[in-house]
């Protein structure tokens, strides 16, 4: 349960609106406000520019880990801190010991033209060319580990919506209720967990169902992995899920693995019946059943055009393939990926997938031939939003165009093949029937696949 008293820490990348949206916070909560970056600054009697140049970096950010441990032992706070700061596990540790951290993001267009305006606290950082292609380059290396923490989009918003959002967040929080000693525990595995909508769907519908269950992250390094996940199956823990970057380790420590989780070579579901623990894949099956509902398809005998190789790319092709999908083309920007995968389906399976190259005119004459278009890549995920993983120009009308990012909700891709008259099918519905299917899995009970909608909806659109 969250203590009232507690910090609310405020992260994310220059520009985001950190302390306009914590002096608000504090304002509000009759707090006090502190931003790391100003602290240092009274503390040292020059700008961070000063610092930078006077003492370097290194002497700067262990100011700034200095600082982190201060302040996490203080309470009531409302903490402003550089996003720079959250990449050391050992800042985050000490700040999370006694808060909440929310990050908050914002694409590099907008970070660009807020910074632009605030011209008397430009950082180093952005003293180059091309300071948009910087503020990409370093999102692009901060993303992963931004997402352990809970994002809010501020683009659009005004500080007052932005900082209202965060103190729903910490009051639903606050009013959590405990589990008791008889609730049994489904516990997700991963790293990093900070962006999961997982738990908030999980606990709706096992509330409005009356369920004595109770769904929590569980964030774990691969180092610590087995130790975590044996530990935990000797509580009452119902089942697990489990995802990046585990769902292959995991495979090692089960007693047993459902017949497609094993073709496919990942796990994101356990279930624990009688002491054994049982790993499925629901990933493929929540992706198939989500491009049909809201296609109104079958994928039996369509041609598919896949983008990506990795995990989920996988376990989609795969299920495509069970699913009897008459052809299947992979496109991958590291055509080796995409050949090991094919070779893999080809063998095992059956012989209906095909690799793509880079040539515009070969994508181009596939993509014609092909029913559906799936990115099974990050690419147009926060905060790469502007990116589109294949050029607009193949998109044809008959095409029905499905990604399986679902932050922002409409990706880049999405809008421009909605443009050019396609179907589209958004990737959140892949998340909610995956998690559909897993709640069986943990419970025996079929889920209420409409609250597990607007419970997931409710909160992304909360973040955006």
């Amino acid at each position: 349960m969250q203590n009232a008293a507690k910090n609310i820490i405020l992260t994310g990348f220059m520009g985001t609106g950190k302390t306009t949206v914590g002096k608000l916070l504090a304002q509000k909560l009759h707090r006090d406000f502190v931003d790391t970056d100003h602290l240092i600054e009274t503390r040292q009697g020059i700008t961070i520019p000063e610092i930078f140049a006077a003492q370097g970096e290194a002497a700067f950010r262990q100011m700034e880990a200095d600082i982190a441990k201060e302040l996490g032992k203080r309470e009531g706070l409302v903490i402003s801190t550089g996003g720079r700061l959250m990449l050391d596990p050992a800042n985050v540790a000490a700040l999370a010991a006694n808060g909440r951290i929310f990050c908050l993001v914002a694409t590099p267009e907008e970070i660009l033209s807020r910074l632009d305006r605030d011209e008397e606290n430009r950082r180093p950082l952005l003293d180059v060319p091309d300071p948009h292609e910087q503020i990409i380059r370093l999102l692009q290396e901060r993303t992963k580990k931004y997402q352990r923490f809970l994002q809010i989009t501020t683009d659009g918003k005004d500080p007052q919506d932005v900082a209202g959002i965060i103190l729903n967040m910490c009051n639903e929080s606050i009013n959590m209720q405990c589990p008791e000693v008889t609730t049994k525990l489904v516990i997700l595995l991963g790293n990093p967990l900070g962006h999961s909508l997982s738990p908030v769907m999980h606990n709706h519908v096992f509330k409005k169902l009356g369920l004595d269950y109770c769904y929590m992250p569980v964030e774990v390094t691969s180092e610590n992995l087995e130790t975590v996940f044996k530990g935990l199956t000797k509580m009452n823990v119902a089942g697990f899920n489990v995802t990046i970057p585990h769902k292959v380790q995991i495979m090692e420590y089960l007693d047993e693995v459902d017949s497609l989780a094993a073709t496919i070579g990942a796990v994101n579901t356990i279930s624990i019946k009688e002491r054994k623990t049982k790993g499925y894949n629901t990933d493929g099956e929540g992706f198939i059943r989500s491009l049909e509902e809201e296609a109104r398809i079958t994928v039996a005998e369509k041609r598919v055009f896949l983008i990506g190789s990795g995990g989920a790319a996988r376990a989609i092709a795969m299920t495509l393939v069970f699913k009897k999908a008459e052809k299947i083309y992979i496109f991958n920007r590291t055509r080796k990926k995409a050949e090991a995968l094919a070779t893999e389906i080809n063998d095992r399976i059956r012989p209906c997938v095909q690799v793509v190259s880079t040539s515009y005119e070969e994508q181009q004459e596939t993509i014609k031939k092909c029913d559906i278009l799936v990115n099974c890549t990050s690419l147009g995920m926060t905060p790469q939003e502007n990116e589109l993983p294949i050029e607009a120009s193949l998109l044809t009308p008959d095409l029905i165009v499905a990604d399986i990012v679902y932050n922002p909700l409409t990706t880049k891709l999405l809008k421009t093949a909605e443009k050019a008259g396609c179907r589209i099918v958004h990737g959140l519905g892949m998340l909610i029937y995956q998690g559909a299917a897993a709640f069986t899995i943990f419970t025996g009970r079929e889920p209420l696949i409409e609250e597990m909608s607007k419970a997931a909806y409710a909160l992304i659109t909360k973040r955006r």
